[in-house]
């Protein structure tokens, strides 16, 4: 196997709609990701559904 290490972002949710979707992006392109990890409290936009379609990608 080597020493390769996968790297988990966590990306945090609150109010943050307009910045999600490049966020995801951004961190979903780098080779070392193995988890990418969203984590909502209690937005009032629409974080929580748009984070829930970008993982339906």
């Amino acid at each position: 196997m080597g020493n390769e290490y996968l790297v988990s972002v966590v990306i945090p949710l609150f109010n943050a709609e307009k910045y999600i979707e490049k966020a995801v992006l951004s961190a979903s392109g780098l080779a070392e990701v193995g988890e990418l990890i969203l984590v909502g409290d209690g937005s009032m936009d629409g974080s929580l559904q748009l984070s829930q379609q970008l993982s339906e990608r």
